[in-house]
């Protein structure tokens, strides 16, 4: 087996994804993934007596499968994602009892200052922000809504409109809480329970399994189709 260090030493005059697309297209693993598409995914309906198939018919039905594999696995993930990291950091602030501006919490309180992933989606994503409110924010909120009142007090909002600035949170200082009224949706959004990503890789294996298979065996689904509907044809 050729190692990373000379995979990557070799060929210093190609870029590094024509050197991949070299090493994947040579690999046992594209060796397989060929397999298992001409095997499972390569459909070849017949010639039927009750209804006519389309030349892009065998095309049409294999990215059919391939997209709803990809679809679903895909959401699955996110679902996972979503209850087990995300849903993490919630459940710590509610253990934590983080119910108001006055019992909020510090990422580095709950442990999660280092998690690029809960840091990421409190400044720029809108999952968490559902349920989880930050006291800086709220201050920086109030201190923006009084300057634009003011200037529409002094009757020159019109004329010099207001930029408001976009809020950066300060993941040192920012404290975060959850609303007593979000609490119970909060808790049935991101429960622990049902998620994990050994759930997700034996689902996705279904999936894949369940697509195989019907991509195997769907052209027998067409001809059974044909045959019955011959026999229950009036003669």
């Amino acid at each position: 087996m050729v190692s990373f260090t000379n995979f990557f030493l070799s060929a210093g005059s190609e870029s590094l994804l024509e050197k991949i697309a070299v090493w994947y297209q040579n690999s046992v693993f594209y060796e397989l993934l060929n397999h298992f598409k001409e095997q499972y995914f390569t459909i070849e309906f017949g010639a039927y007596e009750n209804f006519s198939v389309g030349t892009g018919a065998s095309s049409v039905a294999r990215n059919l499968i391939l997209a709803v594999i990809i679809g679903t696995i895909i959401a699955t993930g996110m679902a996972v994602y979503t209850r087990s990291v995300l849903g993490g950091f919630v459940r710590a602030l509610l253990k934590s009892g983080a119910d108001s501006t006055e019992n909020a919490k510090k990422l580095s309180e709950l442990g999660f200052f280092r998690s690029a992933a809960i840091r990421y989606e409190l400044s720029r994503g809108v999952t968490l922000r559902k349920v989880i409110r930050c006291t800086q924010e709220e201050a920086f909120l109030a201190e923006e809504a009084a300057k634009v009142e003011a200037l529409d007090g002094e009757g020159k909002k019109s004329q010099n409109p207001y930029t408001a600035k976009r809020f950066r949170p300060d993941f040192l200082t920012a404290q975060y809480y959850i609303p007593e009224d979000l609490r119970i949706r909060a808790e049935l959004r991101f429960e622990k329970k049902g998620s994990g990503w050994g759930l997700f890789v034996l689902i996705a294996v279904v999936i894949v399994i369940v697509a195989a298979l019907l991509g195997r065996f769907l052209p027998d689904i067409f001809q059974f189709a044909d045959n019955l509907i011959s026999m229950m044809a009036p003669k």
